[in-house]
């Protein structure tokens, strides 16, 4: 087998691993929904870093998309790594258990209940969950640059750029980090 026939054996066998996972994703028939953008975005980002492990697109380092923003922020996964966008610790948990509480999460979150706390405050939980940082995630200067991180991500989706910006997102996980360092001085 040549080269390029290996390589679109191992990009099949990535895809179809890839959709054996998605089905699992809950079936969500309302566009409108936070749920509906999460499964879209994720199913997008699983199919680019599929793409991206066989050397087909550019991936600076390997990532996995975060169970509960669905972003590809985590870098090792199911090792309690903490996303740095919504804060969840990946602990293993994603679907079809996203309605248990596993322990590890936070405050008894479940990841459904996270993940509808990311689509409304950008983080994984929410004022009345008496999680001590709430207040500091709801920070201008962190959501600025939480939200711009997320516009590029949004930007790779759509193409509206020619290369990705991995880079211009290494920069501002960078930033995030520095802004919480600050906070919480």
């Amino acid at each position: 087998m040549d080269d390029r026939s290996r390589r679109d054996q191992d990009y099949a066998d990535l895809l179809a691993s890839a959709l054996q996972t998605w089905r699992v994703y809950p079936v969500v028939e309302d566009s409108r929904s936070p749920l509906f953008a999460f499964v879209q975005r994720r199913m997008w980002f699983d199919d680019y870093l599929a793409r991206a492990r066989i050397g087909l697109l550019p991936l600076p380092r390997d990532y996995y998309t975060c169970a509960c923003c669905g972003y590809p922020t985590i870098e090792e996964p199911q090792t309690l790594e903490v996303c740095y966008l919504c804060l969840w610790k990946d602990n293993g948990q994603d679907d079809p258990h996203a309605n248990e509480y596993w322990r590890g999460a936070y405050y008894g979150l479940t990841l459904s209940a996270a993940r509808e706390h990311f689509a409304a405050y950008v983080a994984c939980f929410d004022d009345s969950s008496r999680y001590p940082l709430f207040s500091e995630e709801q920070d201008p200067a962190l959501l600025r640059a939480k939200r711009a991180c997320i516009a590029l991500f949004e930007q790779m989706t759509r193409g509206d750029q020619a290369a990705p910006p991995w880079d211009k997102v290494g920069e501002l996980k960078a930033a995030i980090g520095g802004i919480r360092r600050r906070l919480r001085r």
